[in-house]
């Protein structure tokens, strides 16, 4: 069954996290020059009522949701 991660794992599952973070967040900054492939298309899609993801949005951050109205 599962188990809580010991310091070590937690430290590292903390860095793999910002790691994701600072890989997507270079992804949304292809709205600036968007290219023709997947991932340009994905960061420039519209969602919900319209609007673009902003960043916030994109990695996770729910606050970003109720700023919105």
């Amino acid at each position: 069954m599962g188990r809580l991660a010991d310091e070590e794992e937690q430290i590292q599952n903390a860095k793999d996290i910002v790691e994701f973070q600072h890989y997507f967040a270079a992804l949304m900054s292809m709205r600036e020059a968007p290219e023709d492939n997947i991932i340009s298309d994905l960061a420039n899609n519209t969602i919900d009522e319209g609007s673009l993801a902003d960043q916030a949005r994109g990695l996770g951050d729910d606050s970003a949701n109720s700023r919105r109205g």
